[in-house]
């Protein structure tokens, strides 16, 4: 009676989750074992045993992605050159091939040199003559012969209580107002 009840529990939540026929059950199967060989690769590039949190994006990747663990080692091997690499830069990586087609390591590798071409290319600026992006001087057009107009200097009508005749310069007064 009990083994017959474990079994009937089972096949209720096969049904539930949609496997109704044996191509669905064997494909869910095959998800779920490259799942536990995903997650024991990751533990050990990571270098860490994964928490609940890792190991729900690890099978987003075996199922939504259909991620091998080629393609996950590429993709380790892409985000390398971060200083603190997480499992969720990995997890974009894999989206990214995945929503382009990307099947196989070598689609990932020419993919990924595609990508690192283009941003090269968006990232090179076309060089100003002189190589400096900013001119100055004769390159602005400003030469050196024009004349600065010196600060002229204005009266201002004596002080009743000094009496000085002292004059204030125009640049001056104008931060002031008149």
């Amino acid at each position: 009676h009990r083994s017959n009840i474990l079994m009937e529990n089972m096949a209720r939540s096969w049904y539930e989750k949609g496997y109704t026929d044996i191509e669905s059950l064997e494909n869910q199967l095959e998800i779920n074992k490259r799942t536990k060989s995903l997650i024991k690769l990751v533990g050990s590039l990571m270098r860490k045993r994964l928490n609940g949190l890792d190991i729900d994006r690890v099978k987003e990747w075996a199922e939504e992605y259909g991620a091998t663990e080629e393609l996950v080692t590429q993709a380790f091997k892409d985000n390398e050159f971060r200083s603190n690499l997480t499992l969720k830069n990995v997890g974009d990586t894999l989206k990214k091939w995945h929503d382009q087609g990307v099947k196989t390591v070598e689609d990932a590798i020419r993919f990924s040199e595609e990508e690192h071409r283009e941003n090269k290319r968006k990232a090179s600026r076309k060089k100003v003559s002189g190589g400096a992006s900013w001119r100055t001087g004769e390159e602005a057009g400003l030469s050196s012969a024009e004349k600065t107009e010196e600060p002229q200097e204005r009266n201002v009508p004596e002080s009743s209580d000094n009496g000085d005749d002292k004059a204030i310069p125009t640049d001056i007064l104008d931060m002031f107002g008149d």
